[in-house]
């Protein structure tokens, strides 16, 4: 029996004794399984897929807060009547929140005490 091989048009190298293939268990054998494997890793990859797309939409979402919030910032500033308080507000508008992030490593967040100036 050791001379007869299980799957019959498998290759050499893929060639299983067939006592070996018999002594499997019953669901290693069930044509199933690898249908299930499948099942199961496309659904983990529509999941990391899905992750993906939805961090990019809140990341999208928050640029476009952010652009909108600094527009309606400027607009204020530009419209105010004194001309030094719009300086003022147009320099503290400048400085924070990019220009001060990338000088001081910290995050893009607006200090409470500029939003309320402003």
């Amino acid at each position: 029996m050791d001379d007869v091989t299980w799957p019959i048009g498998a290759n050499a190298s893929q060639r299983l004794p067939a006592h070996a293939w018999l002594a499997a268990p019953l669901v290693w054998r069930s044509p199933l399984w690898p249908a299930t494997a499948v099942i199961v890793l496309a659904f983990g990859l529509l999941s990391a897929f899905h992750q993906v797309v939805v961090g990019a939409v809140q990341q999208a979402e928050t640029r476009r807060a952010a652009a909108t919030a600094h527009a309606d910032a400027t607009w204020r500033c530009n419209y105010l009547r004194l001309g030094v308080d719009r300086r003022n507000c147009l320099a503290i508008l400048a400085t924070t929140p990019r220009a001060q992030a990338a000088v001081d490593g910290e995050s893009a967040a607006r200090p409470a005490t500029v939003q309320n100036s402003l």
